[in-house]
C-alpha cells in the first residue's frame, strides 16, 4: 500500500534468548494518520513498539522519519526525534502538581539562584493546557486526576515534546464509554494537528471508530497492512488474519453435558460495607454463572468479598449447604474455591518470579511432606499446565513478567486450575488479550464446566458473557436487578445494567 509516509519500518528484526520476536517487519505510517497495530498476544505488538520508543535496539532492519534513516541509543532519543509513547501502565507521578510533572526533567528552565521558580512554572502549565483545551487546575496533586484526565496530561506532555508521533498502548483498557469517546474526540484533534499515532487495541470495534489503517501482525511477522472501511467483510478478515484461522470453527457451548441443580455456593442476604446490597445467588454445580454490570455497580466488590470475606457486613455465604463464617483466602481455598482477580499484575502474579514457581503456588499448599515442598511434582504441574493452556514461553524457568498479556492472564488461570478447586471466580478473565486467545479461554472454562467445576465469571464483554454463560445476574448499583437464562438479548442487558429497565 502506497502511502505518504512520516515512519517507516523496514526490515526490523529481534530476538531473545530461545524467541524470534519480530521477524522482517516492514509496514508504513500515513503522515496525519491512526494508524492500529493488532495482533494477538505475543505477536511481537509490545517487542516493535519498545524498538520504535527506543527502549529495545533491533537486531536488523531500519526506522525512518519523514524519509530519514534514525537509530535510537535509548528512549531519550526518540522522543527528542519527536515519538512519545503512552503506555497502558501511566507513567505519570502521582506526589508531583500537575505542572512539576508536565515539565518534570526540564527543572532547569525554571531554576534561579539555586531554587525552582514555581509560579512562572505553574503559569507556563497553565498555559500549555488551555492551548491543548484541558481545564487543570496546575497546582493539584496527581493523584488528584482520573484515570482519563491523566491520559489527557501524559497527551500534554507529548506535544509538550514536540511529538510529531505518539504511540498509545491499549489507551481505553481503564477508561468509561463516556471517557473513551472523549479520547476519540481527542485523538482526532492531534491527527487535525498534523500528528500521527500508532493505536493498539484488542478492540476491533474501537479501531473501526477512530483508525484510518491498521497492520496485522502474528508470530512476530507482518500478515497485512489494510486501509479500515467499516464493514463486517473487512472486520472478519482482520479477525482471521489475526489468528491464522477462521473463528467459526470455534464455538463455545453454553448447554453442560452435566450441569445440575445440585447448589454448590450460595449466598442470602449478602452485603458488604462497601456498596453490596441483600445479594442472593446459587451457584450450581457444572454451571457458568456470570455477573454483567457497568462502572460502579460493585460486581467486583461482591466477587473479592465471597472470596477474601473482606467487607462483609450481613447475610450467609454457603459452600455446600455448609455455612462459612469469618471467610478469608486461606479458608477460601481449602473449601476448594479460588478467585482470579481483575488487576493480574498486582494480586495475581508474581511477576519477578518464573512461571514454575506461579503456576503450582496453590497446589504446593497441599503437597507438602514434613514442610518440605514436593518440587518434581510443582514443576510436572508447570508443564502439564504449559501445554494445556499453550502458554507461548521459551521455558518453564521464564520471569512472568517478560510473557505477553495474553500469556499472563494464562499462567494466572493454570494457577487457578493447578489447585484442582471446583469453585472459580473470574474477574474481568478476558480484559486486555487478543481474540484468539480470547476463544481459548472460552473454551477452557467451558471444559471446566463440563468436568463438574463451577464458575461465577465478571466481564465487560456482553458478547463473550452471552457465549459461555448458562445463566447471567446482572447488576447495578450494588444490587442484583435481574437474572436471565439461555435467551439472552444484548440490548435488553444492557439496558437493565444502565438503568434503561429495572
Amino acid at each position: 500500500m502506497k502511502i505518504n509516509s512520516k515512519l517507516e519500518i523496514q526490515n526490523i528484526s529481534k530476538s531473545f534468548p530461545g524467541v524470534k520476536a519480530l521477524n522482517q517487519i516492514s509496514f508504513s505510517i500515513a503522515k496525519n494518520s491512526i494508524h492500529a497495530l493488532v495482533g494477538e498476544n505475543g505477536a511481537g505488538k509490545s517487542t516493535l513498539i519498545k524498538i520504535i520508543s527506543g527502549v529495545y535496539k533491533p537486531d536488523e532492519g531500519q526506522i525512518k522519519i519523514d524519509g530519514n534513516g534514525v537509530s535510537f541509543e535509548k528512549p531519550l532519543d526518540a522522543i527528542k526525534a519527536g515519538i512519545s509513547t503512552i503506555y497502558q501502565e501511566l507513567s505519570v507521578i502521582d506526589d508531583l502538581t500537575i505542572a512539576q510533572d508536565l515539565f518534570f526533567g526540564e527543572e532547569h528552565n525554571y531554576m534561579k539562584f539555586g531554587f525552582i521558580n514555581f509560579r512562572k512554572m505553574n503559569r507556563n502549565a497553565k498555559k500549555l493546557l488551555q492551548d491543548m483545551n484541558f481545564d487543570f487546575n496546575v497546582t493539584k496533586k496527581v493523584s488528584s486526576l482520573s484515570v482519563s484526565e491523566k491520559q489527557q496530561l501524559e497527551i500534554a506532555k507529548a506535544l509538550n515534546k514536540n511529538a510529531s508521533i505518539i504511540l498509545m498502548d491499549e489507551p481505553t483498557s481503564a477508561l468509561s464509554d463516556k471517557e473513551i469517546e472523549n479520547l476519540f474526540k481527542l485523538i482526532r484533534q492531534l491527527k487535525n494537528k498534523g500528528i500521527s499515532i500508532i493505536y493498539i487495541s484488542h478492540h476491533l470495534d474501537e479501531i473501526f471508530k477512530i483508525c484510518d489503517f491498521a497492520t496485522v501482525l502474528r508470530d512476530g511477522s507482518v500478515i497485512d497492512t489494510l486501509e479500515i472501511v467499516d464493514t463486517q467483510t473487512l472486520k472478519d478478515d482482520i479477525v482471521q488474519k489475526i489468528v491464522g484461522k477462521d473463528l467459526s470453527s470455534i464455538k463455545t457451548n453454553r448447554f453442560r453435558k452435566i450441569k445440575s441443580e445440585n447448589v454448590v455456593l450460595e449466598l442470602k442476604n449478602y452485603s458488604t460495607s462497601d456498596g453490596v446490597r441483600d445479594i442472593d445467588i446459587k451457584l450450581n454445580y457444572g454451571e457458568v454463572l456470570g455477573i454483567y454490570g457497568a462502572v460502579g455497580s460493585k460486581r467486583t466488590e461482591l466477587v473479592k468479598s465471597i472470596f477474601t470475606g473482606k467487607n462483609r457486613s450481613t447475610g450467609k455465604l454457603y459452600i455446600n449447604s455448609k455455612p462459612v463464617i469469618n471467610n478469608d483466602p486461606a479458608k477460601s481455598i481449602s473449601n476448594k474455591m479460588v478467585f482470579l482477580p481483575e488487576d493480574r499484575k498486582e494480586e495475581g502474579l508474581f511477576l519477578n518470579l518464573p512461571i514454575s514457581k506461579n503456576i503450582p503456588f496453590i497446589f504446593y499448599r497441599s503437597k507438602t511432606k514434613f514442610g518440605f515442598l514436593k518440587q518434581r511434582a510443582g514443576l510436572n504441574k508447570t508443564k502439564e499446565y504449559i501445554n494445556l493452556l499453550n502458554i507461548k514461553t521459551p521455558s518453564i524457568y521464564q520471569i512472568v513478567e517478560n510473557l505477553s498479556g495474553g500469556n499472563q492472564q494464562k499462567v494466572v488461570l493454570a494457577k487457578l486450575l493447578a489447585a484442582n478447586c471446583d469453585i472459580l471466580i473470574l474477574d474481568e478473565p478476558l480484559i486486555g488479550i487478543d481474540v484468539g486467545t480470547k476463544n481459548e479461554l472460552l473454551d477452557l472454562i467451558n471444559n471446566i464446566a463440563n468436568e463438574g467445576k463451577s464458575v461465577i465469571i465478571i466481564s465487560s464483554e456482553l458478547l463473550e458473557l452471552i457465549r459461555i454463560c448458562d445463566r447471567l445476574l446482572i447488576m447495578r448499583n450494588g444490587k442484583i436487578i435481574k437474572e436471565m437464562k439461555e435467551n439472552f438479548n444484548q440490548e435488553e442487558i444492557i439496558s437493565f445494567a444502565i438503568g434503561g429497565k429495572n
